[in-house]
């Protein structure tokens, strides 16, 4: 570190600050992370002004350079089995598994990306950047594309990135993150997975994943630094500059156009009452534990509604009446045709829900794609679109928290062939309230 750079070190000032030094930044550092924001500093470094600034050293690897992260690094979030407690990685008391992590400073390769895995196993160890406004100055170079080795927590998360060049100009692009318990979403891959994660209490058998990601550079400029935003969800392992294009294939997200759909009337195929009404809060029961929709905070029951885009023929709210679809395997016949577009409005209970969708086409042909919904009381957790978030829901009694969500749904379907129906995975925690059908531009 060269003169006039001063390392920001471990806080004196009693039990909460010794928290916050030992991982739990997310849940007790907030307010000394924004003092020294207020302070002028930047979390990891401070650079005084007129005076030499911090000069990034790199390794190569290959076709990439490895940024040392380490004096960036604010957070804990890794544990042991020895050491349950050490670490926090999303200010609730969970951890990573140091056991299931590749050797503390080696390299990690995938798909030609090498990345550097930080210290996991030393106690107190800070392995990870919490994104909190820093400014990460790197080797200065020309580079095609920056390499992500990151999770979130709290559901998928975004932020945007600024790439800082020599000559003054930046560039921006955002960088999506999916939820450490969720699956990757598009343009992600899950490099490192994990069978558990560690609480006080020991293990729990829910995977959770690290997620390699990239966002293209300027190759013509001369990159000299990233700066973040405060994004304290997302959780940045390791950061590589690649030398050359073409590494980590990952599957980019399609464009999502406003389409033009044919609307499905669901009511003969509804299986479950799951929204209340002021009257009658108890009609219904979503989550199968007594919480309901409530019908007050939808669109115009039996209506066509637009949200997030796409045109939507909205149930009954009846006392009584079956409103939504639990996914238990059966097949939704559709209107035969052909379509460029599947969209579903649906939500989920019991946490986010994954499974498969099956298409039926007249040819006896099929196509299976991925269905991902997130839970209905929390942020999207797989890079879904809140259609409607609702003020409020109903328990036995009356109105109660927290805010309820629906989310859109999409998948590009192949327009050549005439559409039957759609066969739904078997998790009853899935509810689909609206289906919808793209389409072709022509027609």
């Amino acid at each position: 570190m060269s003169q006039g750079t001063k390392r920001w070190q471990q806080p004196r000032g009693g039990p909460q600050a010794e928290l916050a030094w030992r991982g739990r930044w997310p849940r007790v550092g907030v307010m000394a992370a924004g003092a020294l924001a207020l302070a002028g500093m930047v979390w990891g470094t401070v650079v005084v002004p007129g005076e030499a600034a911090t000069v990034a050293t790199g390794k190569a690897v290959g076709d990439v350079v490895l940024v040392d992260l380490g004096p960036y690094f604010n957070n804990d979030g890794v544990a042991t089995e020895e050491d349950l407690v050490d670490g926090d990685l999303d200010g609730l008391g969970w951890s990573l598994m140091a056991e299931e992590m590749p050797d503390p400073g080696s390299v990690f390769t995938i798909d030609k990306v090498a990345f550097q895995i930080p210290e996991t196993r030393a106690t107190n160890a800070r392995n990870n950047m919490v994104l909190y406004n820093q400014q990460v100055v790197v080797p200065a170079g020309h580079y095609s594309d920056a390499y992500f080795l990151a999770t979130a927590t709290g559901g998928l998360k975004k932020a945007t990135i600024t790439f800082v060049y020599a000559d003054n100009t930046a560039s921006k692009a955002d960088l999506k993150v999916s939820d450490w318990a969720g699956q990757p979403s598009q343009g992600e891959v899950a490099a490192i997975r994990m069978s558990g994660r560690y609480n006080v209490l020991g293990k729990q058998d829910l995977p959770v994943s690290l997620y390699a990601s990239k966002l293209a550079l300027n190759p013509s400029k001369e990159l000299v630094r990233i700066d973040f935003p405060e994004e304290v969800g997302i959780h940045l392992f390791a950061l590589s500059l690649g030398t050359k294009p073409g590494l980590l294939q990952v599957a980019e997200a399609p464009a999502f156009r406003e389409p033009v759909v044919q609307v499905v009337d669901l009511s003969g195929q509804f299986n479950q009452d799951g929204i209340g009404t002021a009257a009658n809060p108890a009609d219904g029961n979503f989550d199968g534990v007594g919480w309901n929709l409530a019908a007050e905070t939808l669109p115009p029951a039996g209506k066509v509604t637009k949200l997030a885009g796409v045109d939507w023929l909205m149930p009954s709210y009846l006392e009584g009446e079956l409103n939504n679809i639990q996914a238990k395997g059966q097949m939704i016949t559709l209107p035969e045709g052909q379509y460029s577009g599947l969209y579903i409005l649906a939500t989920a209970t019991g946490g986010g829900q994954t499974g498969k969708l099956t298409l039926q086409y007249a040819d006896g042909s099929t196509q299976a794609v991925d269905i991902r919904v997130s839970d209905w009381c929390g942020d999207p957790s797989f890079g879904e679109e809140v259609a409607l978030k609702m003020p409020y829901r109903y328990d036995r009694q009356g109105q109660t928290g927290p805010e309820p969500r629906l989310f859109r749904l999409w998948w590009n379907i192949d327009a050549n062939k005439q559409l039957t129906g759609v066969t739904l995975p078997n998790n009853p925690s899935i509810h689909i309230l609206a289906i919808s059908l793209g389409l072709p531009v022509e027609r």
